[in-house]
């Protein structure tokens, strides 16, 4: 995924005058996940809470059996 330039120049005058490489790198980072986040939901890539919620109780359901090896 790319950004553009001037998304990126957009954060730069958002941040501190002084900050961190670590924080401008996870601003990047978190910029770009979430971008990725937006374009799936644009594209209906999405779970609903009830398939998320089956498939961690359905997890649930196999941890609790009992281990017969």
């Amino acid at each position: 995924m790319s950004i553009a330039k001037q998304q990126v120049i957009n954060l730069i005058k958002e941040l501190p005058e002084k900050i961190d490489i670590d924080e401008l790198m996870y601003r990047l980072y978190l910029r770009q996940k979430l971008e990725a986040a937006e374009e799936d939901v644009r594209e209906g890539r999405l779970i609903s809470h009830e398939e998320v919620m089956s498939v961690v109780h359905g997890r649930q359901l196999l941890e609790e059996q009992p281990n017969y090896q």
